[in-house]
C-alpha cells in the first residue's frame, strides 16, 4: 500500500520547507517537492494543505502496564489504550515497571508492549524496576536484553529515593557494564534509564560511576531532571560532559521546573539541545498530593503531557525544530532508536503528525497508517471499540 502526502511544511526536525511525502511498506520512500501528479494506481492521497507536519513523538518513558501502588494496592494504576498514546501525537512508546516490581511483572510489561504494537503503536521496554539487582525473565540482564526484541536496556533504576533499593556505585557500573554489553552484540539499545527522585545526593551516583569506571558517556539516561531546581543546576555539568539528560512533563509537583522553563535554562547556560529530551511518565501515580480543600489528592501523568508541553514551547518561542527535537529526535537518539525513529527521512518509519493553525492535532500516522483524522481518533485498540 502506498499513501502520498502533499502539501506538507515539513520539519525534519530541520526545515525542509514545502514538501510531499510517499510512504510504502509503513516507511518514508520519498521526500521531495512535486511528486508525480494524482492518478497513481493504488495510492492513497492526502493533501495536508500546508500543515506543519513533524515527526511522531517518541515517549521515551511510560508506565503502559500502569504505574503506581507504592502506597497501596488502591494506588495501582490502571493499564493504557492504544489511543490514549495517537490521539496525542505518540507513535513510539518505552514501557516500564516503576516501585512496583512485584504485583507488576515484566512478563506482563512484554505482553502489552506486544499488544499496543499489534494495534499500531511502535513500543520499547526496559528491564527491570526501581530494585538493583533488577528483576529479569531469563536471570541474566545481559541475556532478557539479547534474546527480547524490544528491550533497551534496564530501567527504571531508582537512585537519590527512599523508595530505591539504594544502590551502591559499583552496581550502577555493573549494570550499566552489562547493558552496554548486551546492546552492543543485539545493535540495539543499551541504555540504563534512571529514576531520579528527591534525595539529597542527587546525581552524585552517576557521576562517581563514570569517574570510578571506563563506561562511555550515554549510557545512563537519567529522567525526572527537572524535579527540582537545584536537580536540574547539577544536570548542566553532566549533559556538558557528554551526556543525556530527560524531563518530565508534567506541572503538578511541588518544586518541579515546568519544561519549557528547564530547556530554557539549560540552553542558557549551554548546554546542547541535543543532549535534551523529555518524556511524560505516563500511567505513572503520584499519590502524596492535597486538593484545594486540604484533603489527600493522586494524579496520573497523563500521555498528553508531551503534546502539551511541545507546544507551549513553540507558543512561548522556541524555534520549531527545538520542539521537534526535545519530543521526537532526541528521544530517539539517546534510546539508539534513530534514524528509524524521531526523523522524517527515506527509509525512517513513517510515524508523522500534521499540526493545525493553531498547533492543535489534525492527523497522526503510525508507520504510516492513518490513525487520527481531523483531530479524531478513527483507529482504537481492541477494548476500546467496546
Amino acid at each position: 500500500m502506498l499513501t502520498l502526502l502533499r502539501r506538507c511544511q515539513v520539519w525534519a526536525p530541520q526545515d525542509l520547507g514545502t514538501n510531499d511525502i510517499l510512504i510504502a511498506g509503513g516507511r518514508v520512500a520519498a521526500v521531495a517537492s512535486s511528486l508525480p501528479a494524482a492518478g497513481w494506481r493504488g495510492v492513497t492521497e492526502i493533501d495536508c494543505g500546508g500543515r506543519v507536519t513533524v515527526p511522531g513523538f517518541v515517549d521515551g518513558h511510560t508506565h503502559f502496564l500502569g504505574g503506581g501502588g507504592s502506597t497501596g494496592p488502591h494506588t495501582r494504576g490502571p493499564e493504557l489504550n492504544l489511543t490514549d498514546f495517537t490521539r496525542w501525537g505518540t507513535t513510539t512508546a518505552v514501557g516500564l515497571l516503576g516501585a512496583d516490581g512485584l504485583t507488576r511483572s515484566l512478563v506482563g510489561l512484554l505482553a502489552k508492549a506486544r499488544a499496543l504494537e499489534d494495534e499500531g503503536l511502535s513500543t520499547y521496554l526496559f528491564i527491570g524496576c526501581y530494585d538493583v539487582p533488577p528483576p529479569t525473565i531469563t536471570g541474566s540482564l545481559k541475556l532478557d536484553v539479547m534474546l527480547i526484541e524490544k528491550a533497551l536496556g534496564a530501567g527504571e533504576i531508582a537512585i537519590s529515593d527512599p523508595r530505591s533499593s539504594q544502590p551502591t556505585v559499583e552496581e550502577l557500573v555493573r549494570i550499566a557494564a552489562e547493558t552496554q554489553v548486551a546492546g552492543r552484540l543485539t545493535g540495539r539499545g543499551g541504555v540504563v534509564n534512571i529514576h531520579m527522585g528527591l534525595g539529597k545526593a542527587g546525581l552524585q551516583p552517576l557521576i562517581d560511576a563514570h569517574a570510578r569506571s571506563d563506561l562511555p558517556a550515554g549510557i545512563f539516561l537519567p529522567t525526572h531532571c527537572n524535579r527540582t531546581a537545584a536537580l536540574l543546576d547539577q544536570t548542566v555539568a553532566w549533559a556538558l560532559a557528554g551526556n543525556p539528560i530527560d524531563l518530565t512533563a508534567h506541572r503538578v509537583l511541588p518544586g518541579n521546573v515546568w519544561v519549557p522553563d528547564a530547556v530554557a535554562h539549560l540552553l542558557s547556560k549551554g548546554v546542547p539541545i541535543d543532549r535534551i529530551s523529555m518524556s511524560t511518565d505516563a500511567g505513572g501515580v503520584f499519590p502524596h498530593l492535597v486538593d484545594a480543600h486540604g484533603k489527600p489528592a493522586m494524579a496520573i501523568w497523563e500521555t498528553r503531557l508531551l503534546y502539551d508541553e511541545f507546544r507551549d514551547l513553540i507558543v512561548r518561542g522556541m524555534p520549531i525544530d527545538v520542539a521537534v527535537r526535545i519530543a521526537a529526535t532526541n528521544p530517539a537518539r539517546h534510546l539508539r532508536l534513530h534514524p528509524r525513529k524521531g526523523e522524517i527521512a527515506v527509509g525512517s518509519d513513517a510515524d508523522l503528525l500534521v499540526l493545525g493553525p493553531d498547533w492543535e492535532i489534525d492527523k497522526v500516522l503510525a508507520r504510516g497508517r492513518l490513525m487520527v483524522d481531523g483531530g479524531n481518533a478513527i483507529v482504537k485498540g481492541v477494548f476500546e471499540e467496546r
